[in-house]
C-alpha cells in the first residue's frame, strides 16, 4: 500500500478488517510513535515554506530552499 499526498497535509489511522473463520475483527495500525500516519503534498503545491528555527518555532524560507531540503531528504531515503 502506498499513500501520496497531492496537496495540503493529511493525517489518518489505518483500520484493517480481519476475517478469521466466521468472525471479523477490526485492527487499528498505528503510525510511528503510536501516532496517526501523516502525509504532505509536494512542496510545489504550497504558497509558503517554513523550517525549524534555531531559536525555536518556525521561520519562513524560499521555495528554492524548500525544494533543496526535499531533494536532500529524498536522496537520504527519508522522503
Amino acid at each position: 500500500m502506498s499513500v501520496t499526498g497531492t496537496a495540503a497535509y493529511y493525517a489518518f489511522e489505518l483500520v484493517v478488517t480481519v476475517l478469521a473463520g466466521d468472525r471479523t475483527e477490526q485492527l487499528t495500525i498505528q503510525g510511528p510513535d503510536s501516532t496517526p500516519f501523516r502525509v504532505t503534498g509536494a512542496s510545489g503545491t504550497y504558497r509558503a515554506y517554513y523550517t525549524p528555527s534555531p531559536l525555536g518555532g518556525w521561520r519562513p524560507i524560499s521555495r528554492g530552499d524548500a525544494c533543496a531540503i526535499e531533494q536532500k531528504l529524498a536522496r537520504a531515503g527519508r522522503c
